[in-house]
């Protein structure tokens, strides 16, 4: 957590700087925001380290609950270059795919074009991630290894007005000390990820809209028992009362794994449900500026082999400012 907090306060600090140094009128660019909070994750999932124990009795049980509480940072900023038709250079501490991790660096620019919508594209960096050196070790102590992930993600935005947005995302995985992939070349794990999404806004009044989005994931690992196949659909619903806006979200998705797990004999599916709530008040106790945000959910991942069954309750705070 320290590495990324000190990342993700160096490039800041870099718009920052720019930001004091430029005049009046440059300064104008400038847009962006702050948010700090709490984040607390209630989780159970034998492949993570932050969702199970370091040592297990068993692989025929799925993980017990294990609670992660993590300070939330949260910049974003822009600066308008003044290109012709406008454009924008961007940073921002945002996860584009749920499989690219929790905190994820971006750094890109959009391009606003003149028919409508907008061309975003964006290098990012997870580089938090971690993963069990060998997940299946009964009996010991199980070592954690960094799993940084890297990657590029380009979104055509708001496609001629019309409310519909499209997503590419490129990442590559790689584990530090793949124990379980030398003993079991089937479970390497180094690999990449691609993704293609396609989202849609309807405003169905000024105070409400719904949001969908569905996607396809292709993990291509080193190893066959690893690479998955993944579709995954999301609902959200926004509706502004006054101050406050309500966003339900619920989500499903579905993994096939491509060759039949070698610890377990068989080949996993997996089918997962998840339900959020966020809520927004604009200007708590008369701030001018800034926002409260409040946030729960619950995930369930069912799979036909229960050492990899999951299960998350997730909830949190955050206090932003916007300038």
């Amino acid at each position: 957590m320290k590495r990324g907090c000190a990342i993700t306060m160096v490039v800041a600090g870099v718009f920052c700087w720019f930001a004091q140094g430029a005049g009046a009128e440059e300064f104008e660019r400038f847009k962006g925001g702050v948010g700090l909070g709490l984040m607390a994750f209630d989780r159970a999932d034998n492949l993570d380290p932050d969702g199970s124990k370091r040592h297990i009795d068993s692989l025929d049980e799925k993980a017990e609950r294990e609670l992660t509480v993590i300070p939330v940072l949260a910049p974003f900023f822009s600066y308008d270059v003044g290109a012709p038709g406008g454009g924008v250079v961007q940073f921002m501490v945002r996860p584009p795919i749920e499989e690219a991790g929790g905190l994820v660096v971006n750094l890109g620019a959009t391009y606003y074009l003149p028919a409508g919508g907008a061309v975003e594209l964006n290098g990012l960096v997870a580089p938090l991630e971690e993963v069990w050196e060998n997940p299946y070790l009964v009996g010991e102590r199980r070592s954690t290894t960094d799993s940084p992930k890297y990657g590029l993600h380009l979104a055509w935005k708001e496609i001629g007005t019309t409310g519909l947005s499209l997503h590419v995302v490129y990442l590559q995985d790689d584990v530090d000390n793949d124990r379980i992939g030398e003993l079991m070349p089937q479970l390497a794990r180094d690999g990449s990820v691609y993704a293609l999404a396609a989202e849609y806004r309807l405003p169905v009044s000024k105070a409400f809209e719904l949001k969908t989005r569905a996607s396809y994931v292709q993990g291509d690992y080193d190893g066959e028992s690893s690479s998955f196949s993944r579709y995954r659909i999301r609902v959200q619903a926004s509706y502004r009362l006054g101050a406050v806006t309500l966003k339900p979200e619920i989500s499903y998705r579905h993994t096939s794994y491509d060759e039949i797990d070698p610890v377990f004999g068989k080949t996993r599916e997996e089918d997962a449900y998840g339900i959020d709530l966020t809520v927004q008040y604009q200007a708590p106790f008369g701030w001018q500026g800034w926002a409260l945000q409040g946030m729960a959910g619950y995930g369930r991942g069912d799979d036909d082999i229960t050492f990899y069954e999951t299960e998350t309750v997730r909830f949190g705070s955050l206090l932003t400012y916007f300038f």
